[in-house]
């Protein structure tokens, strides 16, 4: 059989990527094999269908229902078009060529109606990949950073899935095509789309969430699509920008809305007050770039967002922009909850306690607006939608509490803040401000006990403050339904307390508190705590060795058991229409806790011998010890996980700076390359010029010879001249000489002649 794998390892993890894409209609698996992964999702009621071009493993598929598999090429799928609503293609890179790429990308858009996601292989790249499919209609869907984590797209060494979103064939193409991150691919659409993905985990169930500066709208459309959000309005000041986000990204997505304003100013009188529940602006530094600016955008997110709602921005990471950091700390109303640095090359979140932060690119602030006010009108937002929700209940907290605002960041189970310390200052703020809040109180003080109790080495300071104020509290007899809550739920957290430092008949105490106290005047979901609290006190007296004392605690926990599930289904659910979603968890819970006292019941039953182990064996017995169990082994592979990632991300630090090195090696091995073939055609031009001086040379040595010769003959000829011109010298000397004599001989003749006449 065919083995196929994604970035999930197994073919269990391709059938949860398709779960998460997955809406109503057919779906395709191209390249089906032996139909695995079809039949796991024909199990489920999906209806699924397979094509494959190898003959053996069709008909393998066509004997088992020869209506759902087709022997076939993904170049020719043979159903009508928009057939399917998601396509799903597992084998990418293994029988295909990148010749053949658009055309079977072509032929997958005719074919789906919606969805495409992809499997692929690492030796594909991603990029060229995307670009193929944004040219064929497709953009990347907005959830395609939640499939993926933002790192896993710098290594994808198992394979990387990719999910793609079918364009409709008159969606606005323009110049702002290059603004919308899911029609790009790289680094910065990359990095931008991550932050946008990380802001779904701070919006809360029916939520109502700004985007400002949305631009073309993509962002928007991840916020509406990654969570269960009641509204999400996008605004930009650019009305094109609002032009493209309508025509692209609003069909099909009812309460998604964008907005044009032409200035920041107008934003102030659009909304009521504390009518909106998140607050995101992406690149804030470009959006607001001056103080006064950024100071107008504070006022106008304290205004617009209710107490616990969150703010959320991003801006680059460069000197001129550390500021916007302390802005937050300036603007009191808002409690910064997380801050990461996001980086580009290499791509990963950083933590603030890492160093590397100073590497990052862009800097991401969610922070919470402070819910301590009793000045703004509460209303449930969380626990359900409809503004008609039956009231009066135990989940109803518009009279219980004296902040109820602290629902939305402290109370709500899976949607609060995260941030300990936030939860810390709220806290301790309630306890300095409300000493007659009782129910305030008693949430402040789980707030902070289960934080010291959490930790393995605690300050005994903290401890014994804790403690002390647990037990200031709970001297108070419950006054109301949610003070039962908080009296029962302080009263086992000091148990718990108690335990950690050795003080076993004070838990005890406590312990029966919980058990005396009526859970029902509350909720059964209460019933938890309670239950609890008679299995643990059974462990206590089983560990004294007191049998029949433990037995007596663990059936008063099946007693509780029992008068928690004698109530009606409203007091679990609420409301049949919109039920409470942890109500029927707790109950669960409460039989899961049960069970382990009906086993502890079971194996000390009279007539068993008690042997080593019985204590592990009851409480390894229930689902959450189970649970628990696998967070712990969870935990430590996270942790071998983190410094596996630190590990890589040195070996990547590493790599980069070898690649780095490589690459400077290999431009100077260029340089030298080059200098050496500049110095080849040097030296050929030096060689040229050596032959040319050397035939110089050698005419010039004939020149030399020839007048050496010439000089030797004119030498001779002078010295023959010299010769001659010495006998010519004496020849005219004796001439003249004798010349002289004659004259003088004259002379003498001529006187004597003279003398005679």
């Amino acid at each position: 059989m065919k083995e196929l794998k994604n970035n999930f390892g197994d073919i269990e993890g391709i059938k949860n990527t398709i779960l998460k894409f997955c809406g109503m209609g057919s779906i395709l698996n191209i390249g089906c094999g032996e139909g695995v992964l079809v039949r796991k999702l024909l199990s489920l009621g999906i209806d699924a269908y397979g094509i494959d071009c190898d003959t053996t493993s069709i008909q393998y598929c066509q004997s088992l229902n020869d209506k759902r598999y087709k022997n076939a090429s993904i170049y020719e799928i043979p159903w009508e078009d928009e057939k399917f609503e998601l396509v799903i293609w597992t084998n990418l890179g293994l029988e295909i060529c990148w010749e053949n790429i658009k055309s079977a990308i072509g032929e997958l858009y005719r074919v789906v109606n919606k969805t495409v996601i992809i499997v692929l292989n690492q030796e594909w790249d991603r990029e060229e990949i995307e670009k193929v499919f944004f040219e064929s209609g497709f953009r990347k869907h907005p959830l395609y950073l939640k499939n993926n984590s933002f790192e896993s797209l710098e290594n994808y060494i198992d394979g990387l899935t990719l999910v793609f979103e079918k364009r409709r064939n008159n969606d606005m193409i323009t110049t702002l095509t290059k603004n919308d991150m899911l029609l790009r691919s790289d680094r910065i659409s990359d990095i931008i789309l991550a932050v946008y993905t990380k802001t779904l985990e701070y919006i809360r169930p029916h939520d109502k969430v700004i985007d400002l500066s949305c631009r073309t709208g993509f962002g928007s459309a991840i916020l509406w699509e990654g969570s269960n959000s009641s509204l999400v309005e996008g605004i930009d000041l650019s009305v094109d920008n609002i032009n493209y986000a309508n025509y692209n990204y609003l069909p099909n997505r009812k309460t998604l809305h964008f907005v044009h304003i032409n200035d920041e100013s107008e934003l102030l009188q659009m909304y009521e007050p504390h009518s909106r529940d998140v607050l995101i602006c992406i690149n804030i530094d470009n959006s607001f770039g001056t103080k006064e600016k950024l100071d107008q955008f504070f006022i106008f997110a304290h205004k617009v967002l209710r107490p616990g709602g969150r703010l959320i921005v991003s801006f680059s990471n460069h000197q001129g922009n550390q500021f916007l950091i302390n802005l937050f700390k300036e603007h009191f109303h808002f409690l910064t909850e997380k801050l990461l640095g996001i980086s580009k090359n290499p791509r990963r979140w950083l933590d603030t306690e890492q160093k590397a932060l100073e590497s990052a690119d862009y800097i991401f602030i969610v922070s919470l607006c402070d819910p301590l006010v009793n000045n703004v009108p509460y209303q449930e937002t969380v626990l359900w939608n409809n503004v008609d929700y039956s009231k009066g209940h135990a989940h109803d907290f518009t009279k219980s509490y004296k902040y109820p605002w602290i629902q939305h960041s402290m109370v709500s189970i899976g949607v609060r803040s995260t941030s300990t310390s936030v939860l810390k200052d709220i806290a301790e703020e309630i306890i300095e401000t409300s000493p007659q809040a009782l129910v305030d109180i008693g949430a402040a003080l789980c707030i902070l006990g289960y934080q010291v109790l959490s930790k393995d080495l605690p300050n005994a300071d903290d401890m014994m403050d804790i403690i002390l104020k647990l037990e200031n509290y709970v001297q108070n007899e419950p006054e109301s339904p949610m003070h039962i809550r908080w009296f029962i739920s302080c009263n086992f957290l000091l148990s718990q307390l108690h335990l950690k430092i050795g003080d076993i008949d004070k838990a005890v105490n406590c312990l029966n508190k919980c058990i005396d106290t009526d859970f029902m005047e509350f909720s059964p979901v209460l019933g938890t705590k309670v239950i609890q609290s008679a299995v643990s006190l059974g462990l206590i007296e089983f560990s004294r060795g007191n049998i029949s004392n433990s037995r007596y605690w663990w059936k008063r926990a099946l007693y509780e058991c029992e008068r928690a599930f004698k109530s009606q289904l409203n007091d679990w659910i609420q409301d049949i229409e919109e039920p409470l979603t942890f109500g029927l968890r707790e109950a669960s819970q409460i039989l899961d806790i049960t069970s382990q006292a009906a086993y502890a019941l079971w194996i000390t039953a009279i007539g068993k011998d008690i042997k080593v182990g019985t204590v592990h064996q009851i409480m390894e017995f229930t689902m959450g010890s189970q649970i628990n169990t696998n967070k712990l082994l969870l935990k430590n592979f996270e942790l071998q996980n983190h410094q596996l990632t630190g590990w890589i991300d040195e070996l990547q630090e590493a790599k980069s700076w070898l690649e780095q090195k490589w690459t400077e090696s290999n431009k100077s091995i260029e340089l030298l390359q080059k200098n050496v073939l500049e110095l080849r055609d040097w030296i050929q031009q030096l060689e040229l010029g050596k032959q040319w001086i050397e035939d110089q040379n050698t005419k010039k040595d004939d020149l030399i010879n020839h007048n050496q010769e010439r000089i030797e003959e004119l030498e001779k000829y002078i010295k023959n001249l010299e010769e001659a011109r010495n006998w010519s010298g004496n020849k005219v000397t004796s001439l003249e000489m004798e010349l002289a004599s004659k004259e003088k001989i004259i002379n003498e003749l001529m006187s004597k002649l003279d003398s005679n006449h």
